[in-house]
């Protein structure tokens, strides 16, 4: 008895120890462009397979001027970008890491960004090293 309950517990302990091997959502999200939006993952791009694919934000801040930021991708078919100096978005750009997922969108008569999403997380696939 003693034994038998033992290998139910070796048989169990390995089962679920090599489920957790398994764990955690994984997602690829490489360069995308619509009308009035563009998103794609950081790590996703630039492990892709397309060398010219980009998806990137910047942040300016010269003296004596406003600060500003610009968002900008490509698909190998598609060029979108945008800019603002709104403070909430020139902060979200800010918060940009190497593993985020960035979408941006804009008001296509003016080419001005008028929302800027960043996911940060353990889902998205991170970049070459």
């Amino acid at each position: 008895m003693r034994k038998t309950l033992f290998s139910a517990l070796v048989l169990c302990s390995a089962l679920f120890g090599a489920t957790s091997a398994f764990a955690g959502s994984k997602q690829s999200y490489p360069v995308g462009i619509s009308v009035g939006w563009a998103w794609g993952s950081l790590g996703s791009t630039r492990n892709s397979a397309d060398v010219n694919s980009f998806i990137s934000c910047t942040t300016y801040a010269w003296p004596n001027y406003a600060p500003s930021m610009s968002c900008s991708a490509y698909t190998g078919s598609a060029y979108a970008s945008c800019s603002s100096s709104d403070p909430s978005l020139i902060a979200a750009a800010q918060s940009i890491s190497a593993n985020s997922y960035v979408a941006f969108y804009w008001d296509p008569g003016s080419a001005k960004c008028t929302l800027l999403q960043i996911n940060n997380g353990s889902l998205y696939e991170p970049g070459l090293k």
